[in-house]
């Protein structure tokens, strides 16, 4: 199944719209490189989709997010 992401970079933060399977768990990931992933947090979606913020982008540095459905 796939995710979709959006975002939308506001007052240094960064806001995302994830929308997924109500009761799934989902990890979400940052990556500078599209190699190395870093485990941002886990959520486990009570609807068809859910807001997740990193309080912490670096505005200088591309960052990529992904959402995985935990198994």
């Amino acid at each position: 199944r796939v995710v979709t992401i959006s975002g939308d970079l506001r007052g240094g933060r960064a806001d995302f719209l994830v929308q997924g399977e109500p009761g799934a768990t989902y990890r979400l990931e940052m990556s500078e490189d599209l190699e190395t992933w870093t485990f941002l947090g886990r959520v486990t979606s009570s609807e068809r989709s859910f807001l997740f913020t990193d309080t912490s982008p670096d505005p200088g540095q591309a960052r990529f997010y992904r959402a995985v459905r935990e198994l």
